[in-house]
């Protein structure tokens, strides 16, 4: 129901740089994990038609309105022209554009880690500096949170303390934005995620870089950052008490496995049960203590058995689960048809059905045109796809982000020169002439393969 901020519109007229507030069917039955969101991309509204969403409540006082919106690329792209794949499936695009949430999620480790560094001295941690990063990831994980997801699942950040704890608050937001926290409450949730670890900065150097198993005595030794951390966090002014619990209990487990003290069940706060749950599963992404990397897939399966274990919130895991997906953003993937591809949207109530950007062929070459299937909505004249086996990169020799990356240029270069010229150029906006401009060097600058 509109009210006197909102207002009802045709899912005809929704465009990009609106803000949605409500649908006329359950968000259970829609694509989107938020409630609320800002229309990133065309792609989001070719989704919600596909599920049957005819009118949305937009609030044009937090994005655009009605009349002040650009033309749709569909009014002078000549929307008739279907591109097809072998399989004869029409192709979805543009793809997410990662530029952003890299921009973000590399602005923010550059943060941390100053913030981090400057408590080695003995300064009181600057708390109004970590506020400010937790609100402007809080931001993107809000209306960009698959994107933010791939990039972390794709492991393009360097694998140190200060991305590791980025990552944790980035998931820890989104778990939390499920919880439908108030925005107050997600803050804090997202301070004490970003400075979980921040203990970890008065331990030897060479201990908390360690590649292989810790000693008995390192282990001890290990087990006093989220005590370090938390004292050090009580001293610092306008610090949330919540955050300071959060720091101190996420090594803790419901069962009283955990450590330092021991506790568990109604102890534990359950602010510190998400990050947990978040610190747990960022962990399994990467190296640790001699253990190798989990692909995502197999990252879900072990959060969901700790949670059946009852060693993490169950419920907070399942919906964990149901965020990320049983097959992640990021996610490389074979289907029954042979083909393989790149998991790029998760559909929340279908875990087994999301959104697929196939590259390769049943003989594993590469598709001259990739396709985008929504494995949830497939058209009634394709095969009928389903996921058959996800697989590991690095085994099966490919640099996923790069192919993602050189992907995007391919499928978003049918939107920089249909026209061409002045004439056309004029019809893409400000984002599409800016994307025109990049698109060139957006896979030197972001993807150079490792």
């Amino acid at each position: 129901m509109a009210t006197q901020h909102t207002k009802q519109i045709s899912i005809d007229d929704l465009a990009v740089g609106m803000y949605i507030v409500g649908l006329d069917q359950s968000w259970l039955q829609s694509p989107f994990l938020f409630h609320r969101r800002r229309i990133g991309r065309y792609e989001e509204i070719a989704r919600l038609k596909a599920y049957g969403v005819q009118r949305v409540t937009i609030d044009p006082t937090r994005g655009l309105d009605l009349v002040t919106t650009q033309p749709r690329p569909a009014q002078w792209l000549g929307e008739g022209t279907i591109h097809h794949s072998p399989l004869s499936r029409p192709r979805v695009s543009p793809l997410p554009d990662l530029t952003l949430a890299h921009a973000v999620h590399t602005e923010a480790t550059t943060a941390v880690q100053s913030l981090f560094e400057g408590t080695k001295t003995g300064a009181p941690l600057n708390s109004a500096a970590a506020q400010e990063v937790v609100h402007r990831l809080m931001e993107t994980v809000l209306s960009q949170h698959d994107v933010l997801a791939g990039l972390i699942h794709m492991r393009r950040f360097e694998t140190n303390l200060y991305a590791h704890v980025i990552n944790v608050c980035i998931f820890a937001l989104m778990l939390g934005a499920m919880q439908d926290l108030d925005k107050t409450i997600l803050a804090c949730l997202g301070v004490g995620a970003l400075l979980h670890d921040v203990g970890q900065v008065h331990l030897p150097r060479n201990l908390v870089r360690k590649p292989g198993l810790y000693t008995a005595q390192e282990q001890r030794l290990m087990q006093a950052h989220p005590h370090l951390g938390a004292t050090r966090l009580s001293r610092t002014p306008h610090m949330p008490e919540d955050a300071c619990r959060i720091v101190a209990e996420h090594h803790e487990r419901l069962d009283g496995s955990g450590y330092p003290q021991g506790l568990g069940g109604a102890a534990l706060s359950p602010l510190s049960q998400i990050v947990a749950i978040a610190d747990v599963y960022e962990t399994m992404l990467g190296t640790r203590e001699g253990r190798p990397p989990l692909l995502p897939a197999q990252a879900i399966k072990e959060l969901y058995q700790q949670g059946r274990a009852q060693q993490l919130d169950l419920g907070l895991v399942e919906k964990m689960v149901r965020c990320l997906g049983i097959y992640p953003v990021g996610s490389l993937i074979e289907l029954n048809t042979g083909e393989r591809g790149i998991v790029v949207a998760v559909n929340p109530g279908k875990a087994l059905q999301p959104v697929v950007h196939i590259l390769w062929d049943q003989t594993h070459q590469c598709y001259a045109t990739p396709v985008t299937v929504d494995l949830a909505a497939p058209d009634a004249d394709a095969p009928r796809r389903t996921i058959r086996d996800v697989l590991d990169p690095a085994a099966a020799g490919y640099d996923i982000a790069t192919y993602f990356a050189e992907s995007r240029c391919r499928c978003e270069s049918d939107y920089c020169s249909p026209l061409g010229g002045d004439d056309g150029r004029r019809h893409l906006g400000r984002e599409r002439r800016a994307w025109h401009r990049e698109c060139v060097s957006f896979h030197h600058t972001f993807w150079r393969p490792t």
